[in-house]
C-alpha cells in the first residue's frame, strides 16, 4: 500500500499457503506494509473456500480468500522447479521480510535454505509459520488446524466439555483450567489440580487467595 502508513517501507515477500501464513502477511499489509503474495499456478488452496456470492463457488470470490489477501500484490511463481526457486531468492534478496509456512524438510527439498537467506542477507527477517515450529523434535511433523487444535489442549473440552479417560492427557493442558469429568468416570488424578483462581471462584478470601498477589482481583 502506497502512503505514509506505519509500515509503508516495509517490503514482504510472503510464500504461504492457507490462513495462518497469509494473516501473518494481512496484518503488515493493513498496516502499510507493500506484501508481495506468491501463489502456485493452481492457486491458494483458500480460493476453494466460501462463503462465495450467491452460495457459487469461484476462485476470484472467495470470502476467506479476499479476507487474508486484501492490500497485497501478487505473483504466480511455481516453486517446485528450479527457475521458481530462482525467482523467489531474487524477490526475498530485495524485501525486509520473507514469509514461508513449510517444514525445514520441505524447504530443504525444494531447495530453499533458511539459514544462508539469513547469513546471505543479514537484513532479512525469515519468518516461518509452521504446525510444530522449525527446530525442536516435532518440526518435521505434518498437522493442520484439528491436529494443531488437539496438540494445545483445547480439544480436551470439545464438545461436551468433558474428559472422558482422565488418565490420557492430550500433550499439553490449556492454562490454568481445570478439566471437568464425565459422571460415569472417576475423580481426576492429583496432578489436575484447579488453579489458584479457581480456587478463589470456589470459596476462597483475599488474604488466602494466591490469585489475589498476582492480580488485582478481590476473592470471596
Amino acid at each position: 500500500m502506497a502512503g505514509s502508513s506505519t509500515l509503508s517501507d516495509l517490503r514482504v515477500i510472503e510464500c504461504a499457503d492457507g490462513v495462518a501464513g497469509p494473516y501473518c502477511g494481512k496484518l503488515l499489509a493493513d498496516l502499510g506494509a507493500d506484501v508481495v503474495k506468491v501463489e502456485p499456478p493452481a492457486g491458494d488452496s483458500s480460493r476453494r473456500f466460501g462463503p462465495f456470492p450467491g452460495d457459487r463457488p469461484h476462485l476470484e470470490r472467495s470470502g476467506q480468500f479476499l479476507y487474508l489477501n486484501a492490500n497485497k500484490r501478487g505473483i504466480t511463481l511455481d516453486i517446485k522447479h528450479t527457475g521458481g526457486i530462482e525467482v523467489l531468492t531474487r524477490l526475498a534478496a530485495g524485501a525486509d521480510v520473507l514469509i514461508l509456512d513449510r517444514p525445514r524438510s520441505q524447504l530443504e527439498a525444494l531447495g530453499i535454505d533458511v539459514d544462508a537467506l539469513r547469513e546471505e542477507h543479514p537484513g532479512l527477517v525469515v519468518t516461518v509459520v509452521t504446525p510444530y515450529g522449525f527446530t525442536g523434535p516435532y518440526k518435521d511433523w505434518a498437522g493442520n488446524a484439528h491436529t494443531v487444535y488437539q496438540m494445545s489442549g483445547m480439544g480436551r473440552e470439545t464438545p461436551s466439555g468433558y474428559v472422558t479417560d482422565p488418565e490420557r492427557e492430550p500433550p499439553l493442558s490449556p492454562g490454568n483450567r481445570r478439566p471437568t469429568t464425565s459422571p460415569a468416570s472417576p475423580p481426576p488424578p492429583a496432578r489436575w489440580s484447579p488453579s489458584p483462581l479457581a480456587a478463589c471462584t470456589a470459596g476462597g478470601n483475599s488474604s488466602t487467595c494466591p490469585a489475589s498477589r498476582r492480580t488485582r482481583t478481590t476473592c470471596g
